[in-house]
């Protein structure tokens, strides 16, 4: 399922250009996904540490849906000079492709995007597993977001 507010609708509609995934977000991709516990993280979130333990994660962390989103949070303008926001899409389908192929549990995975003429543009995508009673975006009210926004839920099939 695919929810957008309006802001979001309104970037998807001007833009238009072609890209490719840079070479930096692709191997975010590439380096896949790790188990912890009953949360998954993108691997590249740990790239010189070890990952948590599980029993660390549930002792200080009563909420696995907020602390996965929070460590899979992922600033893409951090790894592309140009087309940023073609290369946001791409990213999140490629995730999604990747996510399917070798996990397939239900997620929510989100991407926001601010223009900025001063700073630059900002694209954060981020993901957790859906769990009952954690919700970290109110997607029935996806509207209340000011920024853009977008969020795809995907059913483990």
């Amino acid at each position: 399922m695919l929810i957008m507010n309006s802001p979001m609708k309104a970037i998807l509609e001007q833009f238009y250009e072609e890209s490719v995934l840079p070479a930096r977000l692709n191997h975010v991709l590439d380096q896949g996904f790790e188990r912890v516990g009953d949360c998954i993280f993108l691997r590249s979130a740990f790239p010189n540490a070890k990952l948590p333990s599980n029993d660390f994660i549930t002792k200080f962390y009563k909420d696995l849906s907020g602390y996965e989103y929070s460590i899979n949070k992922i600033h893409l303008e951090d790894y592309c000079e140009d087309n940023l926001f073609s290369a946001s899409k791409i990213f999140l389908e490629r995730f999604l492709e990747k996510w399917r192929r070798e996990v397939n549990e239900s997620i929510v995975a989100t991407l926001g995007f601010e223009q900025h003429g001063e700073f630059g543009d900002i694209s954060v995508f981020s993901f957790h597993k859906q769990r009952e009673m954690q919700s970290i975006i109110d997607l029935e009210h996806i509207e209340a977001y000011s920024e853009p926004l977008l969020a795809i839920c995907l059913p483990n099939v």
